[in-house]
């Protein structure tokens, strides 16, 4: 899942805007990697996990 998410993105900003593969990829690594800590955050405070 998060290969798709990252090779969907890195296309999208290469073809689109110009952005080389470099900030392409850092970008899309801290965008899932931010989505993943809020998913887990919001379960710990949620009590799912104690």
């Amino acid at each position: 899942m998060s290969g798709s998410c990252f090779y969907f993105c890195f296309l999208t900003a290469g073809k689109d805007a110009g952005v080389s593969p470099f900030w392409t990829t850092t970008l899309c690594h801290a965008l899932f990697n931010a989505t993943v800590l809020a998913v887990f955050g919001l379960a710990y405070v949620l009590g799912l996990w104690s």
